[in-house]
């Protein structure tokens, strides 16, 4: 098949931004399914591994992010904890040894929480609401909420050594869906109820901290009763969120979709819960966060061969392009369902194994080389007529019409959250995904000085397996439970890149200069990982990172991979995955000229992050002031232009008046 050959780039100064792209926008879920469902096994938050060294390594690699734990079976948890004298209520312990799946203790809890600070995530816990309002004949809805067990449950995680990864509650999970929950005032009326508890437990005199957990919801699914449910929560809370799954994991047929380039327009033409989310935000002072909290590709668990495969990769890695620009407003977050559990797992808990699968390396190449960044645009090519108008929206697609484009690409300023890729002011990213099956893609980049690819593609056993190449390295889990270097190739500007077809790239574009990438903020976290580069010295020069901000340039610093490679042999030494780095030289290729970059990942300690709440979204709404900066001056220029033609006709009609007035005299 011919190949298609695309030529991209932006505008170093007309260039906007749609809005920031924070370090957990990448994030995902716990469930609380029971080992009876098959799709879900040992993954619960009751009996999952959480010691298990792969999953401990693997969610590592995706800090920072936030950990929602909900979903459908939240409403029936019970929570066995003790009172302030220590005694925990006979009632509750009987309750919990006849549905031990659905009681979660307070030694489970700690264990939960420890994993969240060890890896380096932040809770948002859905509490239970429909048990709590069911009559004594088992009927849901029957009366208000029960806050009593609720209570047990805070107070005790207040006072936890952990409290600070707990980032939010949410009470009830989807309530309005299919009727479960009918009567809203209650549910405004607990959510009063849950506020005012927070306030009082998390007590800011009494324990030195102006950081109370916040309050999420309406957790819900479908355009009506997301509507419904936020006009009367907004006011109450701090983050809005819903539900989003563009398909059923039963559906014979989801595969099929899943090739059609026609579904990649799924995520922003059929997501209509954000039209209620701006009718609300359009009459409020308050900034809140846009999330959406759960999911996938598929509900119903997901399918196999499908949302745990490549195929279920392509169309992940648009979705998470896609939400950084809807407009009028990007989503903040997107929480993957699930980490572990279900047929569209992240990381599988087949075998106890918990071997990372294919969108869980989409997740991780998005955190380490996009990370804190912007997502900007449009996106310019000659082989694209509408590149400015369409790409301006949602997705640059080449070269057909939207729906039907099989090339898809998205831009951003390269700023990691952990100074791992030597990036400077002005550096973009670009990732393009081929969703063709037989064709290549020939792409020119003429921006910049070099760059640096990381080519995700499956292996060769096909499209709905799980294992992922990345310039045709397996990523696996090594025997040391260390997650592989993940190696990029460096090439000069000039320089023809040959894109497979079914494929996720990722492109480090430096020199480029666009302007809206020099007013970034870049991220250096304490214990984060680096990218080091090899030259054709023996040793090997740390790159390192320090904050930078606002519009200069930052010191000129020497790079030891801008000088071209000549064509030696090179061995490298794939044992040393520590926090040294191995001193071994990295392979070249002579014919095309490529320099290796190696992503150093293995036995690193997780992202220190900033545990106060509060900042978050004070940095955010900052974010938010300084990339509308764009919009803004376009509308003082209009407003300006208005101001001029109004003055212009007065003096027109006025002109025209006194002349009429004459006449009138004479």
């Amino acid at each position: 098949m011919a190949p298609i050959n695309l030529q991209i780039s932006l505008s170093t100064d007309q260039t906007h931004s749609f809005g920031p792209v924070q370090p957990e926008y990448v994030s995902t879920t716990m469930d609380w399914w029971p080992p009876s469902d098959e799709a879900w096994g040992n993954s619960s938050i009751i009996n999952a591994n959480l010691s298990h060294p792969n999953l401990i390594a693997a969610a590592k690699g995706l800090s920072p992010f936030y950990l929602r734990i909900g979903g459908s079976q939240a409403d029936e948890i019970l929570y066995s904890f003790p009172f302030r004298n220590g005694t925990i209520s006979t009632s509750l312990e009987e309750a919990c040894k006849k549905r031990p799946q659905k009681c979660l203790t307070s030694q489970r809890w700690d264990d939960v929480l420890a994993f969240a600070s060890n890896v380096g995530a932040r809770i948002v816990f859905t509490l239970a609401y429909v048990r709590h309002t069911r009559d004594d004949r088992n009927v849901n809805d029957q009366k208000d909420w029960d806050s009593t067990n609720s209570r047990l449950f805070l107070e005790y995680t207040a006072n936890s050594r952990y409290v600070s990864v707990v980032h939010g509650f949410e009470l009830g999970n989807e309530l309005r869906h299919k009727n479960k929950v009918k009567n809203v005032t209650r549910i405004v009326e607990a959510y009063k109820e849950l506020r005012k508890m927070v306030i009082s437990i998390w007590n800011m005199e009494e324990r030195g901290t102006n950081s109370e957990p916040l309050l999420f919801g309406p957790a819900s699914t479908g355009t009506h009763e997301t509507s419904e449910l936020i006009e009367q929560l907004g006011p109450y809370l701090d983050v809005i969120t819903y539900h989003k799954y563009h398909g059923g994991g039963k559906d014979e047929y989801l595969p099929k979709y899943a090739s059609s380039p026609s579904y990649y327009n799924h995520p922003f033409k059929f997501s209509d819960q954000p039209k209620a989310v701006v009718k609300f935000m359009s009459g409020n002072t308050r900034k809140a966060q846009l999330w959406i909290g759960e999911g996938a590709m598929a509900y119903n668990s997901g399918r196999r061969g499908v949302t745990d495969s490549f195929l279920g990769s392509l169309w992940f890695s648009n979705l998470l392009g896609v939400l950084t620009k809807t407009s009028p407003i990007p989503h903040n977050v997107y929480c993957r369902q699930a980490l572990i559990g279900g047929h569209y797992e992240l990381i599988s808990h087949d075998n106890d194994n918990f071997v990372p699968n294919p969108d869980y390396w989409v997740a991780y190449a998005w955190k380490h080389i996009v990370g804190s960044s912007k997502a900007i645009g449009p996106i310019i090519s000659p082989q694209r007529k509408d590149s400015l108008a369409f790409s301006s929206t949602y997705t640059f697609g080449c070269c057909k019409k939207p729906g039907s484009d099989t090339v898809l690409v998205h831009a951003f300023c390269a700023n990691s959250n952990n100074g791992e890729i030597d990036n400077s002011p002005g550096d973009v990213v670009f990732i393009v995904i081929n969703i063709s099956k037989d064709k290549k893609v020939l792409l020119k980049v003429p921006q910049g000085t070099n760059r640096t690819e990381f080519v995700l593609t499956p292996n060769k056993q096909g499209l709905q397996w799980r294992d992922v190449l990345v310039n045709g390295e397996l990523m696996s889990i090594d025997q040391s439970h260390n997650i592989p270097e993940m190696n990029g190739i460096y090439r000069e500007s000039d320089e023809t890149t040959s894109i497979p077809p079914i494929s996720i790239t990722f492109i480090v574009v430096r020199g480029a200069k666009v302007k809206e990438c020099y007013s970034s903020k870049r991220f250096t976290a304490k214990g984060s990982k680096e990218l080091h580069a090899v030259s054709n010295s023996t040793n090997t020069e740390k790159l390192s990172l320090k904050e930078e901000t606002g519009d200069s340039f930052p010191e000129a610093v020497s790079d030891p991979i801008s000088s071209k490679i000549s064509g030696e042999n090179r061995t490298t030494d794939n044992d040393t995955r520590n926090n040294s780095v191995s001193q071994s030289s990295l392979p070249t290729n002579p014919a095309s000229n490529l320099t290796v970059m190696r992503l150093f990942t293995a036995s690193h300690p997780p992202t220190q992050i900033d545990v106060s709440p509060r900042d978050d979204s004070i940095l955010m709404e900052k974010s938010i002031v300084d990339d509308v900066s764009f919009a803004t001056s376009k509308y003082n220029i209009a407003v300006q232009l208005n101001f001029v033609i109004v003055i212009l006709c007065l003096a027109v009609c006025t002109r025209a008046w006194y002349k009429r007035r004459r006449i009138m005299l004479t």
